[in-house]
């Protein structure tokens, strides 16, 4: 994790994104990861993941110097308390990049 692959997770429920919304248990919840390359370089591969929730599908695989792409996944959301680790992986000419977040998500019971 050495700061080329930078990554930005938002969660939102039944009530969008809306500030202090809950999220109760059976609720469907969708992951938003923003997956920016930091490099001067093109990344390839860009592979992004939630634990608990899956693949989180990308806009796009290939992004210039400095670009940004959306990925996606959604999942049902279980009563109590978690730590969800989104992270993303790509890769440059000659090696792999990754980064990975750490997110607390709390569900109404």
């Amino acid at each position: 994790y050495d700061g080329s692959l930078t990554i930005v997770p938002a969660m939102s429920g039944p009530d969008g994104d809306a500030e202090f919304a809950i999220i109760a248990d059976g609720d469907t919840i969708s992951w938003q990861v923003r997956v920016t390359n930091s490099t001067a370089g093109e990344l390839w591969g860009v592979f992004a993941w939630v634990e608990g929730f899956g693949k989180a599908y990308c806009d796009s695989h290939h992004l210039a110097a400095g670009e940004s792409t959306d990925c996606w996944a959604t999942g049902t959301a279980y009563a109590g308390v978690y730590e969800v680790v989104a992270w993303a992986n790509a890769w440059t000419e000659e090696r792999q990049v990754k980064d990975k977040v750490l997110v607390e998500l709390a569900v109404a019971s």
